[in-house]
């Protein structure tokens, strides 16, 4: 995977490309220190279709997050912790702010969990590849409840093929015996 490193502090910018790169993937940092809100946004924007992921350190992530996710095609998340890195690691986000002012020793972990997420942009499902529609999110929180409404719509999915089947069955028991055997069998009366 190819990462895209915007930083506020130099020395945590090439902590995290080390991080990166010992894990077999690349990782470009920018140019540049950047703490301005508007001039990381627009870091993001010209870099955003070059790169798998783009990585933001900066020391106010969760202004860094709600600004990065009214650009057109940005879907970004603040990753404070695994629990965090584990569920972004089930969306689709293209952008990942994270406080630069974590802990050395937690840097490792959390990218390691980021790095095992998938590329959100493409479905390869046989030689071609697919865009797929992100849904929009602005906070962690709301990325908890999203994979909640999810597990519910499933399970509620599942109970309707499960009925379904079972209504299937009926009817195929009752055009195999006839209506009244299905009632008295139903029932367990005996003739």
């Amino acid at each position: 995977m190819k990462f895209y490193i915007i930083y506020d502090k130099q020395s945590k910018g090439i902590q995290i490309s080390n991080i990166i790169n010992k894990l077999k993937h690349n990782a470009i940092l920018s140019d540049e220190e950047l703490s301005n809100v508007p001039t990381i946004l627009k870091d993001i924007n010209s870099n955003l279709d070059q790169y798998d992921k783009i990585i933001i350190l900066n020391s106010n992530p969760k202004n860094i997050e709600i600004q990065a996710n009214k650009l057109q095609n940005v879907q970004a998340t603040v990753c404070k912790d695994l629990d965090d890195a584990r569920e972004i690691s089930k969306l689709n986000v293209n952008t990942i702010v994270i406080n630069s002012d974590i802990d050395n020793e937690d840097f490792e972990s959390l990218l390691n969990a980021i790095i095992d997420i998938p590329n959100p942009n493409t479905n390869i499902t046989s030689k071609a590849v697919f865009k797929q529609p992100k849904p929009t999110y602005n906070s962690t929180q709301q990325i908890k409840e999203a994979k909640a409404n999810t597990q519910i719509t499933n399970k509620i999915d599942t109970e309707k093929v499960r009925v379904e089947n079972k209504k299937s069955n009926i009817v195929e028991d009752i055009k195999e015996k006839g209506v009244s055997k299905f009632l008295k069998d139903a029932f367990g009366i005996e003739d």
